[in-house]
């Protein structure tokens, strides 16, 4: 089959010395890409996760308009991974590692032969196989990822050999168990040096996104397939969900930060000698969430891998693999469904060097006390330590999944100094440690010619200081307990995951938002999902209902001379501002007199993320925290309404927020009325009914009936939590609100007033308060009025279930006089 397509040149989404291509796919066809390979000097074979191979002749050329794709194989399970043998293809399906031979030169695959077969597979959706790079030997290797399974979707299990491992395929199809502890390996490469290199994705002992230098034999910390280890197995033993193992650990030789790669692909080293570039010897890692080309550099200390990570090219789209290409070029293949990536979700692209080389960050080198950094041109002028921001932190390793940054500490640079030849610069950094990640962010650095440094920060991961101790990043801590888990979620209010505006009024534009680095006041915004920006919105953007006291997180992000402005009670406003190099965060009333100020600056500098936490309560402002700092405490505020409480302004100067929760002071349910749970029940269908941990669990399908008929007027009050992919509706006679769901989600009055955010955590004890008065219903969750409108329930009280878990502590019904 011979499809001919154009190609259509799509602007960079970084620096002017490279142009994104994409190569549009056959009118109708979804290419998700699972690999990459090429034959000879102008073809790219690509395999899809719809199980089939294509050859695309001419894709490679100075203008591909008259490439031509072949569908040479279909049929496949799923190949997440391809190499060229000869005149063979090599698809790694789910599976097997398969051989595809075109025996009479028409460019369709005629026999499918078996390579190996040597590892399990069930009919877990989450099986995936990965792979496939080729060492000097001849030698090729896979990844496999664990199962996820019930009622936790998200803990790796290795139910049959040998998920969570790589493993070795000899040219003659003979396959050796290589290394083990991964979670979701989706990326195998090689390092300048011919090490086995190996990413994987965050989750359950992956607290964020690592690269290995893998080790044969080695661990490398997720515990799942280590049941599969001669030990286990002669033991009959499984390893332990949530208590970690006593192992020496394989460390990341680099975390990615989590705002940077949330869905890693694979890597490879660039070796075009010039033709990408001047980062000859480097990594170019895939990643699909953010949509993005990073770049990485891992050097030894004493022994030990560590390095550095860089943002390289972003807006590429759902990036799951990367290939160099005979002419220099990075070809990128995408994908997205069902693993969250950004649009464009399938098809292929590819990245060319134009010649210009911009101002980067080429290298950077743990030295005694401090840093060397290599620029790509001579610096302008003088690098001050007050233009050099460094924070550093590490992880906790643990069942939970990722982990947020923690033990954070800001570092002061000491000195800076430049080469003779202004190329290389010295930081001075007297207190850095071993087991941390430090991250660099560098203001107003320009290489001569007026070239502003493209991106500006880097970070850093600190296994070993030269001649030094060693340390992990990812730190072993006492397991949290199951229960700790539950409480950290129950209460919260998701007032933006979903669909972010759906419980909010104001013009606030959703949008994907970086610093232009051509003008750092403003943010380059494109179509996105990441973050709300107020910068061409009139209005102020305000939840539709009044909020409860209680505390409330929000991810902030300025610009230069950015600010965000949050109401308090009676009132009053929280502001933050960036000052060019410095932040202000201070809390002031309505006629624009500080009440309080931040007693540290913790801020890290226009363009990044900050977490802002609020706790307030009758009408005092207990706490104010930036990134887990307590800057502001025990705040009275002004009497007055409560009417802009938790209203975000629309200001003169831009900012974005993202993530804006709510965590309501909680008030007990009283004993009053009647308890739906006590008494007998009607089960149908496969539901079963338990009492665990003083609630009552519902699993499976069916309905349970509460009571036989529903009062005129009542209120109905209830603590209930769900398990991840539970749908369950509390039908009032007639009218029903949704438990658990997501379609629509939970607090929806179903046909009346149906929400799209995603409010309550799974997991996480929830309060239901449901009022039916004089034809009139509300719904309230934890004290937030989320759902109200017209409705007359009368008929039989009851619970429906379509799967999951559902476990409910109280269910109490008190009718109301008229």
């Amino acid at each position: 089959m011979m499809l001919p397509v154009a190609v259509m040149l799509v602007a960079s989404g970084g620096d002017a010395g490279w142009v994104v291509e994409s190569i549009p796919t056959p009118e109708g066809e979804i290419v998700e890409v699972g690999g990459i390979a090429f034959q000879g000097d102008d073809t790219i074979a690509v395999s899809t996760r719809r199980g089939r191979v294509w050859l695309v002749e001419g894709g490679l050329d100075q203008d591909p308009s008259d490439a031509t794709w072949i569908r040479f194989a279909d049929g496949l399970y799923e190949g997440l991974g391809l190499d060229v043998d000869g005149d063979d293809l090599l698809v790694l399906q789910r599976g097997e590692l398969s051989r595809l031979r075109d025996v009479d030169g028409d460019q369709l695959v005629d026999d499918i032969e078996l390579v190996s077969d040597d590892w399990g597979l069930s009919s877990n959706y989450h099986e995936f196989a990965f792979g496939l790079p080729r060492d000097s030997d001849g030698n090729r290797y896979v990844s496999f990822n664990l199962g996820f399974m019930q009622p936790d979707w998200w803990h790796g299990k290795a139910v049959v050999p040998y998920r969570g491992w790589i493993m070795q395929v000899a040219p003659d199809g003979t396959t050796i168990p290589w290394a083990h502890g991964f979670r979701s390996p989706c990326g195998l490469g090689f390092d300048a040096e011919g090490r086995l290199l190996a990413t994987d994705n965050q989750g359950d002992w992956m607290p964020s996104s690592p690269i290995y230098v893998v080790q044969r034999d080695g661990f490398h910390g997720h515990p799942a397939g280590l049941r599969w280890t001669e030990s286990y197995r002669a033991e009959g033993r499984e390893p332990d969900d949530k208590e970690p193992v006593d192992l020496d650990r394989v460390p990341a030789a680099i975390w990615i930060p989590y705002e940077w790669s949330r869905s890693t692909g694979n890597l490879v080293t660039d070796t075009t000698g010039g033709a990408f570039g001047p980062f000859e010897g480097q990594i170019f890692v895939a990643e699909l969430t953010t949509g993005q080309v990073l770049r990485a550099e891992i050097e030894d200390i004493d022994g030990v891998s560590q390095g550095a990570v860089w943002p390289f090219m972003d807006r590429v789209g759902s990036v799951a693999r990367v290939a160099f290409a005979p002419d220099g070029s990075l070809v990128c293949g995408l994908t997205n469904r069902g693993w969250g990536g950004l649009a464009p979700g399938h098809g292929v692209r590819r990245i060319r060097f134009t010649g210009q080389v911009p101002m980067e960050m080429k290298h950077v080198r743990l030295v005694p006390g401090g840093f060397n950094i290599e620029f790509t041109h001579p610096v302008a002028g003088d690098i001050e330590p007050s233009q050099i921001h460094i924070d550093t932190y590490d992880y906790n390793w643990w069942w939970k999944y990722g982990s947020p940054e923690k033990r954070r500490n800001e570092l002061s640079v000491s000195a800076t100094s430049l080469s003779a030849d202004r190329r290389t610069l010295h930081v001075s950094v007297p207190m850095l440690r071993a087991g941390r990640v430090a991250r660099l962010q560098f203001r107003g650095v320009v290489g001569e010619g007026d070239r502003p440094l493209q991106h500006e920060e880097v970070a850093y991961t600190i296994n070993r200081l030269p001649g030094g101790p060693t340390g992990q990043v990812s730190k072993k801590v006492a397991a949290p307990t199951e229960s700790d888990s539950i409480e950290e979620e129950s209460g919260w209010l998701r007032l933006t995951w979903g669909n972010p505006t759906d419980m909010w009024e104001g013009g606030w534009r959703l949008a994907e938002a970086k610093l232009d680095h051509t003008d750092r006041r403003r943010f380059v915004q494109t179509s996105g999902q990441d973050v709300l920006v107020n910068d061409e919105a009139p209005d102020d953007f305000q939840l539709r209902a009044a909020p409860p006291d209680g505390r409330v997180t929000v991810a902030i992000m300025l610009p230069k001379l950015g600010e965000i402005s949050m109401g308090l009670p009676g009132d009053a406003r929280l502001i933050v501002r960036d000052l060019d190099g410095r932040g202000s965060v201070e809390i002031q009333n309505a006629a624009g007199s500080t009440l309080a100020s931040a007693n540290r600056d913790v801020w890290r500098g226009s363009g990044q993320w900050h977490q802002l936490e609020v706790d307030v309560r009758s009408g005092v402002v207990g706490g104010v925290w930036l990134d887990d700092m307590l800057i502001i405490e025990a705040v009275s505020l002004p009497d007055g309404g409560d009417s802009n409480w938790l209203r975000f302004y629309a200001a003169s100067s831009p900012g974005g927020i993202a993530d804006v929760r709510l965590q309501p002071d909680r008030v007990e349910i009283s004993d009053d009325g009647e308890d739906l749970l006590e008494g007998r029940f009607e089960l149908t269908e496969s539901l079963g009914a338990m009492v665990a941990g003083g609630a009552m669990v519902l699993e499976g399908s069916g309905r349970i009936q509460l009571r036989a008929t529903c009062p005129r007027d009542f209120h109905v009050r209830g603590r209930i939590r769900f398990a991840a992919g539970t749908s369950a509706t509390l039908d009032l006679g007639g009218v029903d609100v949704t438990l658990a769901g997501t379609d629509p989600q939970t607090g929806s009055v179903i046909d009346v007033d149906e929400r799209s955010v995603d409010l309550v955590p799974e997991d996480g004890w929830y309060d239901l308060m449901v009022s039916c008065e004089r034809g009139h219903i509300a719904v309230r969750l934890n004290g937030l009025e989320v759902a109200s409108g017209a409705a007359s329930p009368s008929g039989p009280m009851s619970i429906h279930m379509d799967g999951g878990r559902l476990s409910i502590e109280t269910l109490r019904l008190v009718s109301v006089a008229r």
